[in-house]
């Protein structure tokens, strides 16, 4: 499992861009080109992970969406199905009732 240090809160994966959210984010300053060459090759590198661990949360968390879609997918059919059977059940019932009642009064 990825562990993100310095995020809190379940994560969300925005449908089109794959962004991920917090509650809190982390402060990640926007540094001037004549100063990002003081950043130190440690920091650079723990950016770069963290970086990374998003990349792959986020290709999880896509892949773990597709497959929830399909299951989805899977149900809404298997519940049309069964919709149309019970429709087909009930009017069988309603049926036989009817012939019965004819029946009763004859």
């Amino acid at each position: 499992m990825l562990e993100l240090t310095g995020f809190h809160g379940p994560p969300r994966v925005d449908r089109h861009l794959c962004s991920l959210y917090s509650r809190k984010r982390p402060s990640i300053a926007i540094t001037p080109p004549n100063v990002r060459s003081k950043m130190s090759v440690t920091e650079l590198d723990a950016l770069e992970r963290k970086v990374t661990e998003l990349i792959e949360l986020c290709q999880v968390l896509s892949r773990e969406n597709r497959a929830l879609r399909g299951r989805q997918n899977t149900w809404s059919t298997e519940r049309a199905k069964l919709i149309e059977k019970n429709e087909l059940a009930k009017s069988k019932v309603e049926s036989m009732i009817s012939r019965l009642k004819s029946l009763e009064q004859d």
